[in-house]
């Protein structure tokens, strides 16, 4: 094989692949496959067996072919590379001879046959506005880590397409974000995308991104680039049953004066053990009143409180929660946000105000007895 291809597409192509390439056990998986496919053009793709990455870029074709050389040095030494035209040749013994300018590069090669074989990409798949399933992704991503403990939740984030919309959702021990939004020819289709991916996604650029699923793998298209993941094993909680339905009442503020505040008050707070979950959490507590809300932190050595306007519609209440989760939920909007609460126990479910296409569930905990006793002064 042996083409010609300009130093920033190649970087372009190689960075957008990087994702896949990590320290593995199978040294074959250490390599890049770069494929001659028709007139003009590459492909260049890199696999871990659970996520494989894939990008086309043009170039000039001398010799269709293969090559499969080590990625991670011709990444380093591509993107070192001023931009000067890179000339690649397949030698006899698989090594890959790289002109670039004055420069002269050789890089061990295996054959092509040594790296894994690829799943063929579905001919339909599902097309969505990117930014519409990067924002949702990010209103949700914040809980798809594994629970501390017992087996509920999965790594990933759901996604459920529909014909008119699309959601996603994720689930910790204390926190199920839920994103919705509307969409024209949509197909069924559920599957849970990796942790693992999801920054892939957030990086994507462009207008759209197709999206496809068959039994055992999920399928990604963004211009160019294509992605292949295996789906994540096992059943996903049924989420419905755990949205509160008598949550009738309401307090309203500020998501960003709340969580600048939050950050504050939880310095004073101690980390404790989480009940039966494993690991730790930074308790405070949110004490609302007719037009104000107090934070109030705890800790060993000392207190803390602020205070930030509210609204609520019903008698004063004080409800508990992890300082850090609730940071987490505040940053998914700016604006005014809205929590629905029946009582000091149950869990809130947190809403921007006037939008109804994302809602949160949050399960409280029980703060510290200590009660503050300090007094906020002008």
């Amino acid at each position: 094989m042996e083409f010609k291809v300009e130093q920033k597409k190649m970087d372009a192509a190689l960075s957008a692949i990087a994702g896949a390439l990590k320290e593995k056990a199978i040294p074959v998986l250490a390599n890049v496959l770069i494929e001659s496919v028709g007139e003009g053009w590459l492909r260049i793709t890199a696999t871990d067996m659970d996520v494989t990455l894939r990008m086309d870029c043009e170039a000039e074709i001398i010799q269709a072919g293969a090559i499969c050389v080590e990625g991670r040095r011709l990444t380093e030494v591509t993107h070192a590379l001023p931009s000067v035209t890179m000339h690649f040749t397949r030698e006899a013994n698989d090594w890959v001879t790289v002109l670039a300018g004055k420069a002269r590069y050789r890089f061990a090669g295996v054959e092509r046959d040594r790296f894994p074989s690829l799943i063929d990409f579905p001919r339909s798949l599902v097309k969505l506005p990117l930014k519409t399933v990067q924002d949702m992704i990010r209103r949700t991503s914040f809980a798809m880590e594994p629970p501390r403990g017992n087996g509920h939740g999965r790594k990933g984030v759901r996604f459920e397409i529909y014909s008119d919309h699309v959601r996603t959702v994720a689930l910790d021990v204390h926190l199920l974000p839920i994103a919705d939004a509307a969409i024209e020819d949509g197909e069924d289709m559920i599957f849970l995308l990796p942790a693992a991916v999801v920054p892939e996604v957030l990086k994507l650029t462009g207008d759209e991104i197709g999206v496809g699923a068959d039994i055992n793998h999920v399928f990604i298209e963004c211009g160019d680039l294509r992605l292949v993941t295996r789906k994540v094993t096992g059943d996903f909680p049924g989420y419905e049953a755990m949205i509160p339905k008598d949550a009738n009442s309401t307090a309203t503020f500020d998501a960003g004066e709340m969580a600048d505040a939050v950050r504050r008050a939880s310095l004073m707070s101690d980390s404790v053990l989480a009940g039966g979950f494993g690991g730790k959490l930074k308790q405070l507590s949110l004490a609302f009143t007719e037009d104000d809300v107090a934070i109030n932190s705890v800790g060993r050595e000392g207190e803390g409180e602020e205070h930030v306007a509210a609204s609520l519609d019903a008698e004063p209440i004080t409800i508990g929660f992890n300082a850090e989760e609730l940071i987490k939920v505040l940053g998914a909007f700016d604006g005014k946000y809205m929590i629905h609460f029946a009582d000091a126990e149950k869990p809130v479910m947190f809403t921007p105000e006037g939008k109804d296409d994302y809602q949160c569930i949050a399960t409280l905990v029980r703060v510290n007895k200590a009660e503050p006793t300090m007094t906020a002064t002008a």
